[in-house]
């Protein structure tokens, strides 16, 4: 007997019963698509067709367009964006808000207009959340005239549409040249901006600072990447909490902090010390605290290296059990280190080691910094305790106050070193 033919699936069938759901779960599911299937949903379906122009966010990149000159690309850029942001006014009913916009475009000056005026008309209605302006550059290489103009462009693109520039909150920008001051004047124009990316930036004059002095604005973050310039200044931003620099071109030291009361972790990736010594040649006193008590210490070796002039150094784990973990507390990372062969630090003279428990890690940490700096005379081994601490269990003063002269004896036996020896 014969099996019964496998059921068809009646695509029409099932293509109707989706339209028949109401706007607001349609546009759930366009909301979880790509803009471009988005729009092209509303272009098969008369029941689709005015749901593009309800969703409330607009992403567009002038790169996913397929043209071949880059007046086509703006073109057609352009004419989407005008379309999906102001053509708003379809008979259905409910909220048309675009709360999230983000327009990656090329710089040419006939079709900045056009995205200056789109974009107020939206933001001016007062319901956009997120706003982001990003430029690409039409070409591969780039000469040191072109760069200018196009920063010259889109300077004058933010001076022209002023109410944009106002509801910006992130801002990436790529292969422009700006003046001494374009950067800070187009953050004090951004009254909403909390992120700038610069990649592959540079200023007019390469031979001179970058100096931001913002002290009215909210920027958050800002990352620079191939930046061109002497180095970075930031004279005055106040809610400033994140700076990146990447790929840095000279040997003096990328950023100069001035005022950034809110930055509250630099990373300074472990490089060869050789590329770290402009910054450290100088350094003769150095304190790190704030460590987590679990990571590996000799990642700190690095310093000794770079440093060659340091004289006192310590390490000072401040964080204890009673501490109340907050979700913007740093990533316990442990850092791998190679050290140079054979290195020696001829000027390090005091070492102190603050709060940490583990006898192992400390007492191995201790014999490489002793085998490296040949001139150390005094190592202090700190262990005051936590009254908080105590009160969570009161049997961790004495345990420390063991731990600690044990690590004491560790040292000592086997070891021919003159060096004074501390424990409080």
């Amino acid at each position: 007997m014969e099996s019964p033919p496998p059921h068809k699936r009646n695509v029409r069938r099932d293509g109707d019963r989706i339209s028949a759901l109401p706007d607001d779960l349609l546009l759930g599911i366009l909301e979880r698509l790509e803009l471009r299937e988005a729009v092209r949903a509303g272009a098969v379906s008369t029941r689709w067709r005015h749901l593009p122009h309800r969703l409330s966010r607009l992403h567009l990149n002038g790169r996913h367009f397929r043209c071949t000159t880059l007046l086509e690309f703006m073109d057609a850029f352009t004419g989407a964006t005008r379309r999906l942001l102001t053509d708003r006014d379809c008979h259905c009913n409910g909220s048309h808000a675009i709360k999230s916009i983000s327009l990656r475009f090329f710089l040419s000056a006939p079709h900045l207009s056009s995205i200056g005026r789109a974009v107020e008309h939206v933001v001016s209605r007062g319901e956009t959340k997120r706003l982001h302006f990003g430029t690409c550059s039409p070409y591969k290489r780039n000469t040191a005239l072109q760069l200018a103009e196009f920063g010259q462009q889109f300077m004058s693109f933010s001076r022209d549409y002023p109410l944009a520039f106002q509801w910006l909150t992130r801002l990436t920008l790529k292969n422009l040249a700006f003046g001494h001051s374009d950067v800070t004047d187009l953050i004090n124009a951004c009254d909403r901006l909390t992120h700038l990316t610069l990649s592959f930036c540079q200023l007019i004059d390469e031979h001179t600072a970058l100096k931001i002095d913002t002290p009215c604005s909210g920027i958050k973050d800002l990352e620079f990447i191939q930046f061109g310039c002497t180095h970075i200044q930031l004279i005055s931003v106040p809610k400033l909490s994140k700076v990146q620099c990447t790929s840095w071109r000279l040997a003096n030291p990328p950023v100069r902090f001035v005022y950034v009361p809110e930055l509250r972790d630099i990373w300074i990736q472990p490089e060869h010390p050789k590329q770290l010594t402009a910054i450290f040649r100088n350094l003769s006193e150095l304190s790190l605290s704030e460590i987590f008590p679990e990571c590996d210490l000799s990642w700190t070796l690095f310093i000794l290296e770079a440093a060659p002039a340091l004289q006192k150094f310590t390490l000072s784990r401040t964080r204890h059990a009673c501490d109340i973990a907050f979700e913007d507390n740093a990533e316990k990372t442990n850092v791998v280190w190679e050290p140079s062969k054979d290195f020696k630090n001829m000027n390090l003279k005091s070492l102190t080691i603050d709060g940490f428990e583990e006898e192992d890690k400390v007492t191995n940490y201790i014999r490489l910094v002793m085998g490296r700096a040949v001139g150390l005379k005094r190592i202090e081994l700190r262990g005051e305790g936590c009254k908080k601490c105590d009160a969570i269990d009161p049997r961790t003063s004495q345990v420390d106050e063991t731990r600690r002269h044990r690590i004491k004896e560790l040292l000592t036996n086997g070891s021919s070193s003159s060096v004074e020896r501390i424990m409080r």
